[in-house]
């Protein structure tokens, strides 16, 4: 690692002390900021129960504050910094942060709720789909949890139009991306991660830092190179996480607090 990847690293770090907060305020014994009575997302809840948004927000919240936290460690507590994992670590802490802030940003309590329970339909069909695989089944049906679902649906004012986008992170990414200055940065940025964590070979060619290794007796055509990590674009997409992450948290306090 030269100086100016020494630079990046330690900005790096510094963005990730960000975080610290974040896992005081996540930790178990830690008190919890419950939605106000009256405040938009408690008659969210309370439209929306037992699926309530204020859980799934917060589950997402949590689950990107993870990510980072485990991120912080590797590269401050552990002092590595590997060639792919960083990167497939920052991808947990977008999807994550993008799912709540998908979640909340909406003005309007339908489509909040409309969000809240397509999540939730796409819950039901992945565990249903694991309890198949294994062999194990549940108290109730796919199709009785999917009745419930869709009778809360009907109870908050819904059509059945409303459940029936998709819930999945591609589109996520990309709606909270249009929803902000980003210009596209969060879903580059998290197809990027996202290839690394697949073992793509693009996101080697396009983003690694790689240095040619003489010749090896590699076939003809076949180049060799040592990879390593690319720390500048680490420390860019480390802050994109977070940033993202922050808003997340903005919007969850602010749908938590009574307007009166």
């Amino acid at each position: 690692m030269d100086d100016e990847d020494g630079k990046h690293l330690a900005e790096t770090i510094r963005i990730l002390q960000q975080v610290l907060n974040w896992e005081a305020r996540t930790n178990a014994d830690a008190p919890r900021l419950r939605p106000a009575p009256r405040s938009p997302l408690r008659e969210d809840d309370d439209k929306a129960h037992p699926y309530d948004l204020s859980n799934e927000a917060w589950r997402h919240l949590s689950t990107a504050v993870d990510h980072l936290s485990c991120l912080r460690a590797v590269l401050e507590d552990a002092k590595v910094v590997h060639m792919y994992a960083p990167f497939t670590l920052v991808r947990g802490a977008v999807e994550n942060a993008c799912g709540a802030v998908w979640l909340l940003q909406p003005s309007q309590r339908t489509e909040r709720l409309a969000r809240g329970l397509r999540l939730a339909l796409a819950d039901v069909r992945h565990s249903e789909d694991v309890k198949q695989l294994t062999g194990n089944a549940g108290p109730r049906t796919r199709q009785a949890r999917i009745d419930q679902i869709n009778d809360i649906a009907k109870r908050a004012g819904l059509d059945a139009a409303a459940l029936k986008g998709s819930a999945g992170y591609s589109g996520i990414v990309k709606a909270v991306d249009q929803s902000g200055p980003a210009n596209n940065t969060i879903e580059v940025s998290w197809k990027l991660c996202s290839a690394y964590a697949h073992g793509d070979l693009w996101s080697t060619l396009s983003a690694s830092r790689r240095t040619p290794i003489p010749d090896t007796g590699t076939r003809p055509g076949i180049g060799a190179f040592e990879i390593g990590a690319n720390v500048s674009l680490l420390m860019h997409m480390t802050g994109l996480a977070v940033n993202t992450t922050r808003r997340g948290w903005q919007l969850y306090d602010q749908r938590c607090q009574s307007p009166y």
